[in-house]
């Protein structure tokens, strides 16, 4: 089965630049970056004009963009080509929410396997009408309970988003690596 590129989306995702902005704010230094699921690279090349170090990381063999200042991996959550603790921020938005609810759990343990100790991790999920048939139930707060157990420092945002007659929660976290 081929699978169909998305639509090109031309503004990064609101809560990796608010989560860069704040990063910046604290003199967190620029390193190594992995965007997880990075679809179009809009993300990617967002982080890499703010002086990350970028690898671009999604399932299709080729990038379904144009290549940019960043490093482009064939790859998929829950098992990621990449070494133990080897990036100082791992970005993944928009792509929990689109995996079975068991893979949802074993992804969030991958992200935090490839960030380094003092590093960060960017993520966020959405609950979703069809978990029921995926698995089970997500509450958003399973997105924060890993890292709670690994002791992680976080700061949680909790986004209520209104979708027509539904609302749908999102749980979104910065979270640090001790």
């Amino acid at each position: 089965m081929t699978k169909t590129p998305a639509t090109y989306i031309q503004n990064p995702d609101q809560f990796l630049v608010e989560s860069l902005e704040r990063l910046e704010s604290v003199e967190y230094p620029r390193g190594t970056l992995l965007d997880v699921g990075c679809g179009t690279g809009v993300n990617a090349a967002y982080a890499a004009s703010r002086g990350w170090t970028v690898t671009a990381l999604d399932i299709y063999e080729t990038p379904r963009f144009p290549q940019g200042d960043y490093r482009y991996v064939q790859g998929a959550l829950p098992n990621l080509p990449v070494r133990d603790a080897s990036y100082n921020l791992v970005v993944c938005t928009g792509v929990l929410a689109l995996l079975d609810v068991n893979t949802r759990k074993r992804s969030i343990q991958e992200l935090m396997r490839v960030v380094v100790s003092g590093g960060v991790v960017i993520t966020d999920c959405i609950e979703r009408d069809d978990d029921k048939y995926r698995g089970g139930v997500w509450n958003p707060r399973n997105l924060i309970i890993p890292f709670e157990e690994a002791q992680w420092e976080m700061d949680p945002f909790h986004n209520p988003i209104n979708q027509g007659d539904t609302l749908r929660s999102q749980q979104q976290i910065l979270a640090f690596k001790p």
